[in-house]
């Protein structure tokens, strides 16, 4: 019969067992996380709880207790604890609200089993009461987590823009993302002591990976590497601007296109599409580092023929606006699709036609050109009356269907010159406008001036005048501008006396008449003769005379606008009377004398209406 005593040597193994298995255990147990319950007790106060549905016990129809758990730590997922009320089997729900987590038991529990993944477990916490149906109550848990150490490590990517993505992986663990680069190249973060694994990523990078281990809380670990380029500056040169580039059958670019490429053992196939052409393609072998400029092929054109024919021949063709011949002819080289066919001859009607052209094939026009077309005759200003081959047709502007030809045109309108003309009207150009001329003099006019008169007698004054059918009537008025010399007289009885000297001056009252040649629009020259009475005075009153002179002269004006125009008039005096006064004057004193005689001209400024 066996013994139920263990051997000896037998007792010492497993307690050696016992201790190695406990000693390994020490180091897991001192950096795993504990959690605590910090408090727990009735709250009648807070009522919180009672907002929510009161859960029934289905069993005995009592409600059950209700727990309000919270937790000392901020953030804490209070949905990853896990509780046992033993073999009341209390938990029946958990809800979680914004103030806490909602914990439904049932009556009669005394003592809570707390679990959290990664945490060491809380078993059989007394709770120092026995929970009462319908209670309300609160508990308060803390978690502790295991020291770590950490230590900032720098990535330091050169070139700084290459958008490079960063892993890592430590020993223990599976790839991470570490994080990717900007705009300078680096990204940092801080990661617990240890040794790590890194991978960097980058579109136009080869890949570089890399070892280091962290073990310095004081120092920043600086990862500085250097990526080299898996691609070539490429350029591609379409043979137009609106050729499409496509790029491995992907559209591109138009016209032109630069940027990376990288480097693959396959080449990489390059088309130029553009419309109504056969696309041109390229192959491309790219190694990194290499740039190159590559011209491309041009796409070839698809092409048909168009035959053009008149009646009658000889007209010019402008394909798409472009001269290119005459009919007869065809055209060749034309890329197929829509184009425009205008065709002209002088003295007919220009036709233009739309046709389609078509690869390989010709396609015909064939047009009789007219020499009738809509012509239409205007005029700037409008309403001008209008005679054509001296036959009045109405005001500008007119249109009827007219052949091309030579013909006599007048045009009249108040106030602007006659236009009377032979003209060439054509049908390739049915547009005429003719522009009438201001007539600024006519040869019915009235006018008032103001004038300056030099030579023999100087003076200033105005004046008035009309032209009716040409005829010209003038009045003007003049106020002596110089004195006379001192002339002096004797007293006529004849007693000895000192002799009284005095000065005189004039003024000028002058009619005439004549006939205005009008000159264009804006010039006339008007022959003039007349009279000029010349009265004089003394300058104490005492003394008054006149002369009469005959005048013949010329008004030359030009009207500088509608209705201003300046005028010269030079004119000779013939005296024809004097007064005994006059003539005594006239005798001693030259300037006297050549007021009534001798040559002058009169300057001014008129108003036309």
């Amino acid at each position: 019969m066996m013994s139920t005593h263990q051997h000896p040597v037998w007792s010492k193994v497993r307690k050696a067992l016992a201790l190695l298995l406990l000693v390994a255990h020490v180091p897991a147990m001192a950096q795993q996380a504990t959690m605590r319950v910090v408090s727990f007790e009735a709250s009648s106060f807070d009522m919180s709880a009672q907002n929510t549905a009161r859960r029934m016990d289905v069993a005995n129809g009592i409600p059950f207790a209700l727990i309000k758990v919270t937790s000392a730590v901020p953030n804490d997922d209070l949905r990853a604890y896990h509780f046992d009320f033993g073999w009341i089997n209390s938990e029946i729900d958990a809800v979680n609200h914004d103030d806490g987590l909602y914990v439904y038991v049932q009556k009669g529990a005394k003592q809570v089993t707390i679990t959290r993944q990664g945490y060491a477990k809380i078993e059989k916490y007394p709770l120092g009461m026995t929970l009462q149906a319908g209670g309300n109550y609160t508990m308060i848990l803390s978690t502790t987590g295991p020291r770590v150490l950490t230590q900032i490590v720098s990535f330091e990517l050169r070139p700084a823009d290459a958008k490079a993505a960063i892993f890592i992986k430590a020993e223990q663990g599976s790839e991470e993302m570490f994080g990717v680069a900007d705009d300078n190249g680096v990204a940092s973060h801080s990661l617990p002591f240890g040794t790590y694994t890194y991978r960097i990523t980058s579109s136009d990078y080869l890949p570089a990976e890399g070892r280091f281990t962290l073990n310095s809380r004081r120092d920043i670990h600086t990862e500085a590497v250097t990526l080299l380029p898996n691609y070539a500056e490429v350029t591609l040169k379409g043979a137009a601007d609106d050729v499409d580039i496509l790029l491995d059958g992907q559209q591109l670019a138009r016209g032109s296109w630069s940027g990376r490429l990288a480097e693959r053992p396959e080449p990489y196939h390059v088309e130029c599409q553009r419309a109504r052409h056969k696309p041109a393609t390229a192959y491309i072998n790219v190694k990194r580092g290499e740039a190159q400029t590559v011209t491309l092929p041009a796409p070839t054109p698809i092409t048909g023929i168009i035959g053009v024919i008149t009646s009658p021949s000889g007209a010019t063709i402008e394909l798409d606006g472009k001269e290119v011949g005459t009919t007869p002819m065809n055209i060749p080289d034309v890329i197929i699709g829509r184009h425009q066919i205008t065709l002209r001859r002088a003295n007919h009607q220009t036709e233009t036609r739309t046709v389609e052209v078509e690869e390989d094939q010709t396609t015909a026009v064939e047009v009789a050109l007219s020499d009738m077309t809509r012509m239409t005759i205007a005029s700037t200003p409008s309403q001008a009356r209008l005679s054509i081959n001296g036959k009045d047709v109405g005001r500008t502007p007119y249109s009827a269907d007219m052949a091309s030809g030579d013909y006599d045109l007048r045009l009249t309108l108040p106030h602007y010159r006659t236009y009377s003309r032979r003209v060439h009207l054509d049908s390739s150009n049915p547009q005429l406008t003719l522009s009438l001329q201001r007539q600024r003099l006519t040869p019915m006019q009235a006018y008032a001036y103001g004038m300056f008169q030099a030579g023999s007698m100087t003076a200033a004054g105005g004046g008035m005048g009309a032209y009716i059918g040409g005829i010209n009537i003038d009045v003007s008025y003049g106020t002596g501008l110089q004195e006379s010399e001192t002339v002096y007289w004797n007293n006529a009885s004849g007693t000895v006396s000192r002799p009284r000297g005095c000065t005189y001056k004039a003024n000028a009252i002058g009619v005439r008449a004549g006939y205005g040649i009008i000159l264009g629009t804006s010039a006339r020259l008007t022959p003039q003769a007349g009279a000029t009475i010349v009265r004089m005075k003394s300058d104490d009153g005492d003394s008054k005379g006149h002369a009469v002179a005959a005048t013949v002269g010329l008004r030359a004006e030009y009207a500088v606008l509608n209705h201003l125009a300046l005028f010269a008039a030079p004119e000779l005096f013939l005296p024809v009377q004097k007064s005994d006064v006059y003539e005594q004057v006239a005798d001693i004193s030259s300037t006297v004398k050549g007021w009534s005689s001798g040559f002058n001209v009169r300057l001014g400024l008129s108003l036309v209406f």
